[in-house]
């Protein structure tokens, strides 16, 4: 693998959306998780790297993430950062859903079905079920993420949780506990949780 390549796979970031307002304001690039502080590991550091809590990149880790494309897409940035609420459907705040239908109206033009009074809670795996059941028809699986297909996710052992695919393994979505947040699906973690990837119809 390209050098480059393999340091851009060892960028990691974690969410703040005061990160990101201080980089709207300075112009600078956003990460790839668009949302936080940049960690690096031992090998970064002896490759004399400069300090991981720095508020920008580094112009080598800007290139690194151009290289490996995984450079923000720059109509997610403003979809980063958005507070979480359940059952929210705007930009005050939103929950998972509330996040695919905003992005679906903004991005195509589509008007997707509240479904919040199908579930009571993040983890409502029977509300889930129901608004699953309703929602299918319009949609179909696919083995082949493309940009703004819809994962379809198990947390705590339950369905009950979508995103936005975005391409090279990065998922957009809005989790309880957190501000909305790019994440990196090749985590192990999230490659457990990732059931399937549907596309409208």
């Amino acid at each position: 693998r390209n050098p480059i390549s393999q340091h851009a796979a060892r960028l990691q970031y974690v969410g703040r959306a005061s990160f990101v307002a201080r980089c709207r304001r300075s112009g600078s690039v956003l990460p790839d998780a668009g949302v936080g502080v940049i960690r690096c590991d031992d090998r970064d550091r002896r490759a004399g790297l400069r300090r991981c809590d720095e508020p920008t990149l580094p112009g080598a880790r800007v290139h690194a993430q151009q290289h490996a494309g995984s450079v923000l897409m720059s109509w997610t940035n403003e979809y980063i950062g958005i507070p979480y609420k359940l059952h929210g459907r705007n930009r005050d705040a939103l929950d998972c859903w509330g996040m695919v239908r905003i992005v679906y109206g903004d991005r195509l033009g589509i008007a997707l079905p509240s479904l919040a009074e199908q579930y009571e809670n993040p983890v409502d795996a029977e509300g889930f079920a129901h608004a699953h059941e309703l929602a299918s028809p319009e949609w179909e699986a696919v083995e082949t993420p493309q940009e703004l297909d819809v994962f379809w996710c198990r947390i705590a052992g339950m369905e009950c949780h979508t995103g936005i695919a975005l391409g090279d393994g990065k998922m957009l979505h809005a989790m309880q506990g957190n501000d909305s947040h790019i994440i990196n699906l090749q985590s192990p973690a999230w490659q457990r949780r990732v059931q399937t990837c549907y596309r409208l119809k």
